[in-house]
């Protein structure tokens, strides 16, 4: 027994977690998929690739529940054309909301939805948050009022960047609009020369170079309450003024309120 047991191979080592095998981090064919996973059949987010068509909620991102928004559908063209006659809509999940048949999107359960608009074998999406945190004396964020001279909002942007410089852009049907001065306090009301020689170009792309107009008037931020911030502005191009105002989600304003450089 004894020549036996010294003739018994060694024990096996034990793994450390240190070990240099590792765990593979991309996806497993085994994996759970969860219940409110898009399919993989689904076409692409807005505005990537591969399709031609966008939808559009007038720039809103954030609603009260009960409230509703009007969608549209456009197809990329020159000019876009308003598809939205075409579509068929439907939200994700169905507990979100109701489209009506006007193309009217009517807020349900609390969460974020994904509205899908599907035109022939083409499909898009955009996501919509139902949320009671909606900034006090808003339906909707962002919330906007365009003037005339304007397409139809796509989304809104405002940011405060280095040096006290704060930039606007817009997306419109077929045009962006970007703006950017430096304001010339850290309280409010704040205002915001855009003048020429400074980035600020209404650009449409259906005109090639000729669709870049020099902007130049201003970008008046009135006021903060809250978690709500008002601004509007008044603006030049040489084919004619454009004036709209906006109320937005904007809960930190450190950085429009520092000091300037």
């Amino acid at each position: 027994m004894l020549a036996l047991s010294c003739r018994r191979d060694p024990p096996r080592p034990v793994a450390t977690v240190d070990a240099p095998a590792r765990l593979d981090a991309g996806a497993r064919t085994d994996a759970a998929v969860s219940a409110d996973a898009p399919a993989p059949s689904d076409a692409p987010a807005d505005g990537a690739t591969g399709t031609s068509i966008y939808l559009m909620a007038g720039g809103v991102e954030m609603m009260r529940p009960g409230q509703s928004v009007r969608l549209r559908v456009y197809r990329r063209g020159g000019p876009d054309v308003d598809v939205t006659a075409q579509a068929q809509l439907r939200v994700e999940p169905p507990t979100g909301g109701e489209i009506s048949p006007d193309h009217v999107f009517h807020a349900g359960a609390l969460g974020r939805h994904t509205i899908v608009a599907t035109v022939g074998a083409e499909q898009t999406r955009q996501i919509l948050e139902v949320s009671p945190e909606v900034p006090a004396g808003l339906l909707v964020v962002p919330s906007v009022s365009l003037g005339p001279g304007l397409p139809p909002l796509a989304s809104l942007r405002l940011r405060a960047e280095p040096r006290g410089v704060v930039a606007l852009d817009m997306a419109f049907v077929g045009a962006t609009l970007s703006v950017s001065g430096r304001r010339r306090s850290r309280s409010f009301p704040m205002v915001v020369p855009i003048v020429r020689g400074t980035p600020g170009a209404l650009f449409d792309g259906h005109r090639g170079p000729d669709g870049v107009l020099p902007v130049e008037g201003e970008l008046l931020l009135d006021r903060h309450v809250g978690a709500r911030l008002d601004g509007r502005a008044v603006l030049r191009t040489r084919t004619g003024p454009l004036r709209f105002s906006f109320s937005l989600f904007y809960t930190d304003v450190s950085a429009l309120t520092e000091p300037l450089p």
